[in-house]
């Protein structure tokens, strides 16, 4: 009996090692709504954190300490009975090797985010079929992320997320003219492009120089500095390859918007020839942005 007792309790205790992909924070406000029942919010505010950290988004085994962090906030801007207009704001972080510094990985603002939701309607997902366009972008973003991370522990890690990510855009039954889901305007961050970025093989470069970045460069950071200062130097030039193959994507947008300012932390302790070599990448990344980031690093 003790026998089997002991194996009943080291499986309970496994199962407790184990969570699921995401923790995340979410915020559900409306600044500009004063009359409205606050009350819904609440409940949105809820549903969706249940649906985002609650739910098993992948067949992997995450640890605690390996769930992606993140925050999503939900600002309302209009109301028409059940029909919302927001803006939509996602960061996600990943864990740094022995240490307790979070590296940004994703950071994607909607600015027009439409949706319906009634109070206590619960939030229901199927990756076949498009219910309605609250579970079908959460979901869409919840797999980018996973895509994201995954290829900063493995080479091109992330392919299957995307793949999932992907066939969400053709669940969609807007169809290619929706100006969220299809290629209305490649200028246009939306959800299809950032999609059609992370599977063209002409951003390879960028998805290896990626996990060159994070892997290999800043999970070394804590036992060599120089080193890792190196190895994330080798990613960044791999990432700038991604900038003449592929102008205008929006994954190096995304990287602009995530990393500048923390290579700038990275390498404004480094020597002079270091730093003048990020400076010219940075340049070449993001020419809108290299004036800025170019005296940090002088």
């Amino acid at each position: 009996m003790n026998k089997y007792f002991v194996l009943v309790l080291f499986f309970l205790l496994e199962l407790t090692l184990f969570c699921q992909e995401f923790n995340f924070q979410v915020n559900v406000d409306a600044p500009r709504l004063q009359t409205t029942d606050k009350a819904i919010f609440e409940n949105l505010e809820g549903a969706l954190s249940d649906f985002i950290n609650n739910k098993s988004w992948t067949s992997r085994n995450f640890r605690e300490e390996e769930r992606i962090k993140g925050n999503i906030q939900l600002s309302i801007t209009t109301e028409d009975g059940n029909n919302f207009s927001a803006e939509l704001t996602i960061q996600a972080t990943r864990p740094v090797y022995k240490s307790d510094y979070e590296t940004v990985i994703f950071s994607h603002k909607e600015k027009e985010f439409k949706f319906s939701y009634e109070l206590l309607q619960p939030i229901q997902y199927s990756a076949n079929n498009y219910i309605d366009e609250l579970s079908h972008t959460l979901a869409f973003y919840c797999y980018t992320i996973l895509g994201i991370d995954a290829d900063s522990y493995s080479p091109l890690g992330g392919q299957k997320y995307f793949e999932l990510a992907k066939q969400l855009i053709q669940a969609n039954p807007n169809g290619s003219g929706h100006k969220d889901w299809g290629p209305t305007d490649r200028r246009n961050a939306n959800r299809y492009w950032i999609n059609e970025n992370y599977l063209n093989q002409k951003i390879e470069p960028y998805r290896l120089g990626w996990y060159d970045y994070h892997r290999l460069g800043l999970d070394q950071m804590h036992e060599n500095p120089a080193l890792g200062r190196s190895l994330v130097n080798d990613g960044l030039k791999k990432i700038a390859t991604s900038s003449e193959n592929y102008r205008n994507s929006i994954a190096l947008i995304i990287f602009s918007n995530t990393k500048l300012e923390e290579l700038v932390e990275i390498f404004k302790v480094a020597p002079e020839k270091e730093r003048e070599t990020v400076s010219k990448l940075i340049k070449q990344i993001d020419p809108a942005q290299y004036a800025k980031y170019k005296k940090e690093l002088e």
